[in-house]
């Protein structure tokens, strides 16, 4: 069985609500956790009023990883779960993608993370992981145009839906994670050090040391991309800050494992 998470702070009922539909459409997903790290009493009422199996988790705005922990550790309590998907309340999907992540997650018990295929509103495909990234990757990223560097961008921006199999990627966007609970036990949970926005980078490359990392194009879902750090300079300031303690722990130049990482990374899409 699993569980799910979804982690709020002055999110609009409408896109929650809209969420919590497609995850009470999939009999595999036995509770559903929102941590609400704006403590908001109005959303208390609407999940009971209109989602009453759904548990509400008041919380302190201690970041999005440090959120999801909670619920986590309620999933790594509970003997009668296997996996646990962390998810955006933006994001809308089919029973289906959950069935096919769950059956590649029984198959293959070498995976302890997997995600789907990611579409935008308009339908077109968006990244959904990347190799690891260096401080001038995400420079460039951040603070150059999609026509620019475009062979560049072909190599950083990763689509599911451009490959006919699983990849086994070094970080995978965390619009949509879904872990194996063995995987969490054994790697541990998100860095809390990290309020916001590293945390997915930090723990897809926890998981990769010990198990397949992987993204399918064989499920998809649509993430209604909001990207507030491009249009907010206060949103800015904070991702810019916690990359800086991403790469503080990990390596700004000297980082062995990601050269390691993005190497098999090339070397798999290069035979694909």
């Amino acid at each position: 069985m699993i569980a799910a998470s979804i982690v709020t702070y002055k999110t609009s009922t409408d896109e929650l609500a809209d969420c919590l539909r497609c995850l009470a459409a999939c009999d595999t997903i036995a509770r559903v956790d929102v941590v609400d790290n704006a403590s908001q009493q109005s959303l208390k009422d609407f999940l009971a009023l209109n989602f009453p199996d759904v548990n509400y988790i008041p919380n302190v705005n201690n970041g999005y990883g440090a959120g999801n922990n909670i619920s986590i550790r309620r999933s790594l309590r509970d003997s009668k779960l296997k996996y646990h998907i962390v998810l955006n309340s933006d994001i809308l999907f089919e029973p289906s993608a959950v069935d096919t992540l769950q059956q590649k997650l029984d198959i293959d018990s070498s995976i302890g993370l997997i995600m789907p295929a990611v579409i935008g509103r308009d339908g077109l495909p968006l990244t959904s992981c990347h190799p690891l990234p260096s401080p001038v990757d995400l420079l460039l990223h951040r603070f150059t145009s999609d026509n620019i560097l475009k062979r560049w961008r072909e190599k950083y921006d990763l689509c599911a839906q451009n490959f006919t199999h699983d990849i086994d990627v070094p970080y995978m966007c965390g619009s949509f994670l879904f872990f194996r609970l063995d995987a969490l036990r054994h790697v541990g949970l998100f860095d809390e050090r990290f309020f916001m926005y590293p945390e997915d980078i930090d723990i897809t490359r926890r998981v990769h040391r010990q198990y397949k990392t992987i993204v399918t194009p064989d499920a998809v879902i649509t993430h209604y991309h909001r990207a507030e750090s491009r249009h907010n300079m206060r949103m800015l300031r904070v991702h810019a800050w916690n990359m800086l303690k991403y790469f503080a722990k990990w390596g700004f130049v000297f980082d062995r494992e990601r050269r390691v990482f993005n190497r098999r990374l090339r070397d798999d899409l290069r035979k694909s």
